[in-house]
């Protein structure tokens, strides 16, 4: 049987992960996100046909809670282990595979691109990597030696003709030291598509080369354009908005945006500029004036044309879809609760908690009353979203097109919520992981790393004042408390979103 045609995978993904350091605080490493999806998710990815049975015990109940509200399109069962080591559970976990059935017994913390290529007939097969070292090693006889070895080293993928190899494997303990006292024959093959991911440098390097662009598109960066593809059809509608938008903003006056070379593939002008939150280290007085050209590159989009606000897209943006989002994945939020939560020593209200259901609509109501009309909008313009060419000019790129269902325009205080969220709430470095968070019963902790931008926040009170100020900070809370529901791919992201949502939430309403 090929490989890839095993129809029962096992996966190991016991242990605390300590290594990971701050990315295992509150999730076992298996559930670590590597290019948008967890490392186990990967795995699903590779063997989409076979039914699969997960070994764990750190943060067990956070485990069933992810798969739960993140369905992997695969049959999978978990199966919990008190013991400790690799062979801990892999017993237990046999119960759930057929006899004389092939089945694979996976670690977790192998980022599998592909599944291996080979066979497995007769013998136990060995997965063997040539780019990654291993505490483990083949020998030239097919004997399991324990030497170092980054050339045929013993990576953490076994495939076995049934079951029945695997009837003495011990409770607990080292299962690769088990292995190589059988005495077996045994086969093996390279796993060229598969990274290692279980100590923290090999994360870091993964997460450094990973694209920091959502799933939805597919994006080719030539010397003079910008090629999109949708990755699903079901996503291709998203880039008929994005050409609407530059459609529309173009024949209205607006030169700030990339020009559209072709359309199936969406072909864009590539502008030669650097993202705002790479330049943090410029003097402030030139940040200040980019900000300024940034605020000025708004207000001529935000006049170019208008109409009559939509109080139902308001209240789908601001109400509805902030409540759908956390409800979405209010089964993986400690604390969701409770009345109040501390998050870096704030007490904090917490509007999600049971008997405060309207609490949402009444913290929305002046921003619902006290928008007249709607703009032309560009729907997400975060530092993310925007490139500061060698003038330090903005253009504005990837456009939402829409607010809720309505395409084009929005309300306008949105994009300056956004930008906020970039400058004072430091999104962009949330987008790269650059945060730590340690969830615990008394309170949440959480460090964001800082782009170098916040203190130009009096420019926004300079624009909108005290009571657009506060309507500001309401809007910036509300857009954290809706991106919880939509990072779901990475638990860390899905609740460091959740607390900074309401700790934002919790100064709009008090002096912070």
């Amino acid at each position: 049987m090929e490989i890839k045609d095993i129809g029962h995978v096992v996966v190991q993904a016991g242990g605390p992960g300590t290594r990971m350091q701050h990315h295992t605080w509150n999730k076992p490493k298996c559930l670590i996100s590597v290019g948008g999806r967890p490392i186990l998710y990967h795995l699903f990815a590779a063997f989409p046909g076979a039914r699969f049975t997960v070994i764990g015990d750190y943060l067990f109940e956070r485990l069933q809670s992810y798969l739960a509200a993140n369905p992997p399109g695969v049959e999978v069962t978990l199966v919990r282990t008190t013991d400790k080591g690799t062979a801990a559970g892999v017993a237990a976990a046999l119960d759930q595979v057929p006899d004389g059935a092939p089945l694979a017994l996976v670690w977790s913390d192998l980022l599998v691109h592909a599944a291996p290529r080979g066979t497995v007939g007769t013998a136990p097969v060995v997965g063997l990597s040539r780019s990654f070292p291993c505490r483990w090693s083949m020998g030239a006889d097919g004997g399991l030696v324990e030497e170092s070895s980054e050339r045929r080293g013993v990576a953490g993928f076994f495939a076995f003709p049934d079951k029945s190899w695997l009837a003495g494997v011990p409770a607990r303990g080292e299962f690769v030291r088990w292995l190589s006292g059988q005495g077996w024959a045994l086969g093996e093959t390279f796993l060229d598509e598969v990274q290692e991911i279980g100590v923290l440098p090999a994360l870091e390097e993964a997460l450094h080369s990973a694209t920091w662009s959502r799933f939805f598109n597919e994006v080719t960066l030539g010397e003079t354009e910008v090629v999109k593809r949708p990755r699903a059809a079901s996503h291709a509608r998203l880039i008929d908005d994005e050409i609407g938008w530059y459609d529309s903003v173009r024949v209205l006056g607006f030169d700030r945006a990339p020009r559209v070379l072709g359309r199936r593939p969406l072909r864009l002008q590539r502008i030669d500029g650097r993202h705002a939150f790479e330049l943090g280290e410029l003097p402030r007085a030139r940040r200040a004036a980019i900000l300024g050209d940034v605020f000025a590159t708004f207000e001529r989009l935000h006049g170019l044309e208008g109409g009559a606000a939509d109080r139902d897209a308001l209240t789908d943006v601001y109400v509805v879809k902030t409540l759908d989002r956390v409800r979405q994945v209010g089964g993986l939020i400690p604390h969701l609760e409770v009345p109040e939560v501390r998050i870096n020593g704030r007490l904090c209200a917490n509007p999600f908690a049971p008997g405060r259901e309207g609490r949402m609509a009444e913290l929305a109501a002046p921003l619902l009353a006290d928008c007249a009309a709607f703009r032309v909008i560009h729907g997400d313009p975060t530092f993310s979203n925007m490139l500061i060419d060698g003038e330090d000019k903005a253009w504005l790129i990837d456009p939402r097109g829409s607010f809720g269902q309505v395409r084009l325009f929005g309300d306008p205080r949105y994009d300056w919520a956004k930008l906020y969220y970039s400058v004072v709430g430091d999104y962009d470095m949330f987008n790269r992981r650059r945060f730590t968070l340690k969830v615990a019963p008394e309170g949440v902790e959480i460090d964001l790393a800082s782009n170098g931008w916040a203190d130009l926040k009096p420019m926004f009170t300079e624009r909108f004042g005290t009571d657009g100020q506060r309507q500001l900070d309401l809007l910036h809370a509300l857009i954290w408390l809706s991106l919880s529901g939509y990072v779901r791919d990475d638990l860390d992201s899905v609740l460091g979103a959740f607390y900074l949502g309401l700790w934002w939430l919790e100064g709009a309403r008090g002096d912070g």
